[in-house]
């Protein structure tokens, strides 16, 4: 599954480099390196040397060229396990492996009322908790922690919980502070990852590091599947295995990180293996708990074992889970007012800002693709276009119950990446307003980050929200960026209710279709 091609611009320039400062093997060394930047695109971290020939004879070749070298040489190519990296990547997976290996090795004492489940995840460093929507695995690491301090009454226990978006940080802390109900020897620290790393301009240069690790006894990280290599492995080294517990939460059936490699499903992988260090530390959790549609999570489970037919027969019988034809592009505008016609209303009718940021939540649309007809870009323009109209807007670029949508991380905000919230005028004045750890926040609309209008949103910024009602739209026709995980990762989003917009054809194409990115990080666990 291609990412937007940001490396392009460097790719050339890169592979000239390399070309001219190769002794030899030229051509085999722009060869590899061209298919190594389209891995990268694709998400992945390394690519196999089988791909370029016989994997020795390759190996051999691109030695003798005086710009790849083996693990812990200092050369722009590394050659290890049967793969080509790019050092960075090299030193990026190698490093997380290590760390995540530290955590798994340190033996923990188990707290006397510790049995079942909860015996084995405490019994090591590193917790590794996945599951489905609904499974519990936020209300498990709540037990957990409410468990440890319940052992050791008489001191504080001090817990950091993170998550890659604002909004799945609060959930967290709402799901952990529920159930630490009346535990008054706990203190806990919340915020995204970006800000408890203190990320900024230069994301290479976190505050948090190996040197000055996360001051926590405990570690909780969900939605981990949205973490991709980079800063999966600066999270990780910033996390001190000698003083801290670490408790990982996701779902590993979800789509990987936007950008580079698929870390909770390798490690998933891996821990499956009877001889990987991590297998004591996993736990899947099956049994859904939340969704009171039976028909939602029979939906779900045909989808994660990609049986198109039983999927297809599900959404066929109707009730809380039902399909339609998606709209052709004519017919756009007309579905788009017909769609969010009440949407729109119940955000801009809303008393408060809060009731606002709640309507919108209730509902949404959500796009497989970003581009096409029946992409998120097509749909917000034509979406935004009635409400102005309705609001009486004329050209202005926010307007009264406006929902947008964050699109890049600002750490003088607090605004992150993904992160919705609601344009309202109160009292006169037009502001943003966002959920925040303590309450609603206000954002004046000169220190907003750059955004973009959220009437609908793609699957990938719908990762890690929870609505009650999901609308889902795919293109008319097959789309190679279609797949299995992506689908999941739609339908998983409502918890009510669900509506699927696609053809029969195109689901029976998207579901066999699996994201498989290339890394070595699994075998390095396993």
């Amino acid at each position: 599954m291609k990412a937007e091609h940001q490396l392009q611009p460097l790719a050339g320039h890169a592979r000239e480099l390399l070309r001219v400062a190769a002794k030899a093997e030229g051509d085999l060394v722009d060869r590899c390196a061209a298919r190594l930047f389209e891995v990268l695109e694709e998400g992945g971290s390394c690519l196999p040397l089988a791909e370029l020939g016989e994997a020795a004879e390759v190996e051999t070749r691109l030695l003798a060229s005086t710009v790849a070298g083996r693990a812990g040489e200092n050369y722009p190519l590394i050659l290890d396990g049967g793969n080509a990296y790019f050092q960075r990547y090299h030193v990026l997976e190698t490093s997380l492996a290590a760390r995540l290996k530290q955590f798994a090795a340190v033996r923990t004492r188990l707290p006397a009322k510790a049995e079942g489940i909860l015996a084995s995840l405490l019994g090591h460093g590193l917790a590794l908790v996945t599951g489905g929507p609904g499974t519990g695995k936020t209300f498990l690491a709540g037990r957990l922690l409410r468990l440890l301090a319940e052992e050791a009454p008489e001191r504080t226990l001090s817990v950091i919980l993170a998550a890659p978006t604002g909004r799945a940080a609060a959930r967290l802390k709402e799901s952990v502070s529920r159930a630490l109900d009346g535990i008054l020897n706990v203190k806990l620290l919340h915020g995204t990852v970006h800000s408890l790393l203190g990320i900024g301009s230069d994301p290479t240069k976190p505050r948090r590091d190996a040197e000055t690790p996360l001051p926590a006894d405990i570690v909780v990280l969900d939605e981990s599947s949205m973490m991709d290599l980079p800063l999966m492995a600066r999270f990780a080294d910033a996390t001190d295995p000698a003083t801290t517990r670490l408790i990982l939460l996701g779902d590993s059936g979800q789509l990987p990180a936007i950008h580079t490699g698929s870390v909770l499903a390798d490690m998933v992988a891996a821990a499956a293996n009877e001889s990987s260090p991590l297998f004591p530390c996993l736990t899947e959790l099956k049994k859904n708990h939340r969704s009171a549609a039976p028909e939602l999570a029979a939906l779900i489970s045909a989808v994660q074992g990609g049986d198109a037919e039983a999927a297809l027969a599900i959404l066929d019988k109707g009730g809380a889970v039902s399909m339609e034809p998606p709209p052709s592009p004519r017919e756009l505008a007309a579905f788009t007012r017909r769609n969010l016609s009440s949407f729109v209303e119940r955000i801009a009718n809303a008393a408060s800002p809060q009731e606002a940021l709640a309507a919108a939540s209730s509902e949404r649309l959500v796009c497989m693709l970003r581009q096409g007809s029946c992409g998120a870009e097509a749909v917000n323009a034509a979406a935004f276009n009635f409400a102005a109209e309705r609001m009486r807007a004329g050209t202005a670029r926010f307007f009264h119950g406006l929902p947008v949508i964050v699109s890049r991380n600002d750490p003088a905000s607090g605004l992150f990446n993904g992160d919705t919230g609601v344009v309202l005028r109160r009292g006169g004045t037009l502001s943003a307003y966002f959920p925040g750890f303590e309450g609603v926040r206000e954002i004046s609309l000169a220190a907003l980050p750059p955004v973009e209008s959220a009437y609908a949103i793609t699957v990938h910024r719908a990762q890690g929200s929870e609505y009650g009602g999901v609308t889902l739209l795919l293109p008319e026709k097959d789309h190679p960026m279609l797949s299995r995980e992506l689908f999941y990762t739609g339908i998983s989003r409502a918890g009510r209710e669900l509506k699927v917009l696609a053809t029969p054809a195109v689901l029976r194409a998207a579901l066999p279709r699996q994201c498989r990115r290339s890394s070595g990080l699994a075998a390095r666990l396993a």
